[in-house]
């Protein structure tokens, strides 16, 4: 996958989706001259390494449950943690554009150079999503629980899900994007703690795979 065409000819987006990755794609080419945003070898291949990795995650988009009131100030519907250049959060959010009742997205993010591009995306795409400039760990203070949590290449998933614990009611899911080691990983988490998973086929790597995680808690 090569191309925005090659993208949108795998994914079938609409043609709005593809001009907001479009977009997306062009303003990480400019703040990346200058801050190291992501890996710029990573960048040459956005569309597969990074655009059709994490809109995949859109696919799997569960329902919201506690969020009755999608702005009440403890439930909310979704939280990527470690958000830094959108991956997946501003996949997530683009996705969410035209969903009614909006369903906002808190993308935790403490670098804040990474804070103020992502702020820079959200207002120039109009996307459903606010930025939350501070460690994951302060964030926890707050007492937020969420429908749905994400994270991309942020941590073992032992880690995470000792971050996640912090916004976890019983309804909660983790979508957690893993390479060809997950299994390692989940063997190891399931030494500290007890969930039920389910490895979903990644459309871009063959060995890796996205773990959607349920019913977590300590052992």
């Amino acid at each position: 996958m090569k191309s925005a065409q090659d993208f949108q000819d795998q994914t079938h987006v609409s043609r709005e989706t593809l001009a907001c990755y479009t977009h997306w794609h062009a303003q990480l080419c400019v703040w990346n001259k200058n801050i190291n945003l992501v890996s710029p070898q990573s960048l040459k291949d956005f569309w597969a390494r990074h655009a059709w990795d994490c809109y995949q995650m859109s696919l799997q988009m569960p329902a919201p449950t506690a969020t009755k009131n999608l702005h009440d100030g403890r439930y909310r519907y979704w939280a990527d943690l470690g958000a830094g250049a959108g991956f997946p959060g501003l996949a997530i959010a683009i996705a969410c554009r035209n969903f009614s009742p909006v369903l906002q997205i808190d993308l935790i993010e403490a670098n804040q150079n990474k804070a103020r591009f992502l702020r820079m995306m959200i207002r120039e795409l109009s996307l459903p999503a606010i930025v939350l400039p501070l460690r994951i760990e302060a964030h926890a203070h707050t007492k937020v629980l969420y429908d749905v949590i994400s994270a991309r290449a942020l941590a073992p998933l032992t880690m995470l899900l000792t971050h996640a614990s912090s916004f976890w009611h019983k309804d909660t899911q983790g979508l957690f994007l893993k390479g060809e080691e997950w299994q390692q990983e989940v063997e190891l988490a399931q030494k500290k703690w007890t969930f039920s998973y389910e490895a979903i086929q990644s459309h871009t790597q063959q060995q890796a795979c996205m773990l959607r995680i349920k019913n977590l808690s300590l052992r």
